[in-house]
């Protein structure tokens, strides 16, 4: 695309945002909300009122009470789920379910976070860089892999959610190049890398967390020296 083509998407962009009346802090918070409430709205009517199949019979259980489930436990699954059965909404695997969605929302919001932030590297117009990546995050949650786990009680949409928070922040890190505290990305994902060996809801992701801490604990000390 030219750039006199991107700047003009940038530019029906923001004058359909003036258009309505936002103002430029709206505007930023326009796109991640897009990004996020689309699809959860679309899980929502679409949610399992029931068990479904599989393990989500044996992960309702475990809401009932902090319970452990099949090993690993899911012990990071278990407390959120008996959290969300206290909502008094529809039947507990309804609830189970509803946490599942919700999952799936903040995983949008970090899907969005990371490929805007990629874009923006690429020095695509903000109102197009902002489009691309909504129009990824929607394409992304509506495959049947993300659809499936986002309606019923099962523990991946919370997995895709820990990842994704990972992911936003090692490309928070790449995107920073020393020039910003290398804690913007360390911590976080090793806070983040806790709650997945708490919670290992799905232990292949583990290997891809593991990886991303070893190398950024290796290239910490290079960029600390940059800053």
């Amino acid at each position: 695309m030219s750039a006199t083509a991107s700047r003009s998407a940038s530019g029906s962009v923001h004058d359909a945002a003036e258009a309505v009346g936002l103002d430029p802090r709206a505007r930023k918070v326009l796109a991640p909300a897009l990004a996020v409430a689309i699809p959860v709205a679309a899980l929502l009517a679409t949610l399992s009122p029931s068990g479904y199949w599989f393990d989500a019979g044996e992960l309702v259980a475990q809401a009932r009470d902090f319970g452990i489930s099949h090993p690993p436990g899911h012990p990071l699954f278990g407390t959120l789920a008996t959290l969300a059965g206290l909502v008094p909404l529809g039947s507990l695997a309804f609830r189970v379910a509803l946490l599942s969605a919700m999952s799936v929302g903040v995983a949008c919001f970090f899907f969005y976070r990371a490929a805007r932030a990629t874009l923006d590297t690429l020095r695509l117009a903000p109102g197009l860089a902002g489009i691309v990546a909504v129009g990824a995050t929607w394409l992304t949650a509506g495959t049947t892999a993300w659809w499936l786990q986002g309606i019923r009680p099962e523990v991946y949409a919370l997995q895709a959610a820990l990842v994704l928070f990972v992911v936003d922040r090692v490309v928070a890190l790449e995107v920073a190049s020393g020039l910003l505290d290398v804690g913007v990305g360390i911590i976080p994902t090793a806070i983040c890398e806790f709650l997945l060996q708490y919670g290992d809801a799905h232990r292949h992701a583990d290997v891809l967390i593991e990886a991303v801490g070893a190398d950024e604990a290796h290239r910490a000390p290079a960029l600390s020296a940059l800053e």
